[in-house]
């Protein structure tokens, strides 16, 4: 887990649930551009998230190890 090793992540974390962390009017925060994966199209942004989380999924799909150790979380399914 990334809140494991990143200690900048993890400020921003409790920031963020401490309400601290700035927010626009309509209460929306900025994720800092060295944690967010840019979009470009819906299609290639899906993609380059994956790879990001994933890297050589087609190689090692079938780890078990490597797929528990990794995990992509979303507010909306």
């Amino acid at each position: 887990m990334r809140a494991r090793t990143d200690p900048r992540f993890v400020d921003f974390l409790l920031r963020v649930g401490d309400e601290v962390e700035e927010a626009t009017e309509e209460s929306f925060i900025r994720i800092p551009d060295n944690i967010a994966i840019a979009y470009t199209d819906k299609a290639r942004s899906k993609n380059d998230l994956i790879d990001a989380i994933f890297p050589s999924l087609e190689i090692n799909g079938a780890n078990s190890d490597y797929i528990i150790s990794r995990a992509i979380l979303s507010t909306k399914n």
